[in-house]
Order: C-alpha cells, then structure tokens, then sequence
C-alpha cells in the first residue's frame, strides 16, 4: 500500500538541495522531482511510496531538522469535485450560493465544515502564436490559401479560488476568477484585480467560521499577507493536510 509523508506543520520550510540530498540518501524519490516537491510544499512532501522508502525519507529528513509524519494514503481524505457556483451572498444564517441560471441555495452555517480561498497559479495551454503557412500536399493548386497554423505554449495563469466545504450535497462549492471573469458577491461584482473586495469577503467568512477551519490562504490574506500558491494542486494539497489535522482531532 503506498505511503505518504505529511509536514508536522504548515509553517515548515526545507530547501531545495537539503531535500535533494535527503532524497539521494534515501533513494526514495528522483532527484528531478524534489525542485516541483519544494515549490509544492504544503502539507504533503510527497506520496506513493512504499513503507520502507517513506521510513528511509523519513529518517534522513530527521536527520537533516526536518521532521515528517509517515502515513498510510488510505488515512487521508479524498475531495470531492467542487460544484461550480457563479456568485455568492454571505449572511448571518449562512451562506448563499446562486448558479449560472441565477437560483439560489442556501448553506446554514451549522452545516459549514471548512473554507479554502487565495491567489492560485493555474498551468493551461494558451495560443501563442498564429501564422500562416503553404503546406504541400499531392495535387495541390499552388494558388491554394495557406492554412492559419495556431501554436500553443502552457503558461501559469493567476486566478482567484474560493473553496466552501459543508456536510450536505454537493458538500463542496468552488468560485474561480480569472482575468476575465465578473462573479457577484453580495450583490455586487468583483474582478480578479479587485483585491480588497477579495479581503473584504474573507473577513466577513471569518467572522462566521472558527480560524482552525480557514485554509492559510484566508488566515493570510485576512492578516494582510499576499501570497500565491504555485499550482491547483498545491491549494488542494493543503486542504487535505488541514482535513486529516482535523480528522484526528475529532477522532
């Protein structure tokens, strides 16, 4: 069965060549991987290992003042797929969330379980450049048109998440803005440039939740921080981490 390791703490730090040669000892993990495994360092180093390579990373990160928690995959929790929502209202009875059609549910706060929000880097395939180019074919006209050729680059695109987990159907609900999106919160539209209207919103969510279930990214942003997460998968990352602390704490 494979293995994960977990940080002891999302405020731990490790750098890049610590963790290659924490990686090199062990022979747990490629050493090309452990650049992405820093940058992604929210909550879960990595996983799939095996139990002897998980306890072998483990010890040479000890060794190194790095300590990590060794836990079986099937211990953590699994996502749902967020339901997308087109715009929300947050009320002292809970909050409202009204999709592409304009109808509206509501969440009672007493079915609230966690809230994930920050600036997310997000890996898409975007055109880059467009030209025009003859190609030859068997018979064909030389008068034919060229054909517009469109070549594609991936590029690391800034959005806005906002995650909502409670305990009823569909359990999670997901607000994403990016460069071109205007979702409404209480009535009114915000855009990705609109920062303060993102700050605004997350404080009036910590009004209503207890701080142990704000993901880092509203404690931050809330306290005045800025901060992005490099990927969609480090965001998702870090709720998984903050779900199993609180897992066991309920245990």
């Amino acid at each position: 069965m494979p293995y994960a390791l977990l940080l002891k703490s999302l405020d731990q730090t490790i750098d890049r060549e610590t963790l290659e040669a924490a990686a090199a000892a062990s022979k747990a993990i490629p050493l090309p991987d452990c650049a992405r495994l820093q940058r992604e360092l929210y909550g879960i180093l990595v996983d799939d290992l095996d139990q002897d390579h998980a306890a072998a990373l483990q010890g040479e990160l000890f060794a190194r003042n790095f300590p990590t928690e060794v836990v079986d995959q099937s211990q953590l929790p699994v996502l749902n797929d967020p339901a997308p929502a087109q715009g929300l209202d947050i009320g002292s009875d809970g909050v409202t969330a009204i999709d592409l059609y304009g109808n509206t549910t509501l969440y009672p706060w007493d079915h609230f379980v966690f809230a994930a929000a920050g600036y997310v880097l997000r890996l898409v395939d975007r055109p880059h450049v467009n030209r025009w180019e003859v190609e030859p074919e068997p018979f064909r006209s030389k008068y034919a048109p060229p054909k517009l050729v469109v070549d594609y680059k991936l590029e690391s695109i800034p959005e806005f998440h906002l995650d909502l987990f409670f305990d009823v159907e569909p359990y999670r609900l997901r607000w994403v803005w990016d460069r071109d999106t205007i979702l409404r919160v209480n009535q009114q539209p915000v855009r990705l440039k609109e920062h303060e209207k993102f700050v605004a919103l997350l404080l009036q969510l910590a009004q209503s939740a207890p701080a142990e279930r704000l993901n880092q990214g509203i404690q931050k942003l809330t306290a005045g921080e800025y901060s992005t997460y490099p990927s969609v998968h480090a965001f998702e990352e870090e709720i998984v981490w903050s779900f199993y602390q609180l897992m066991r704490q309920d245990a």
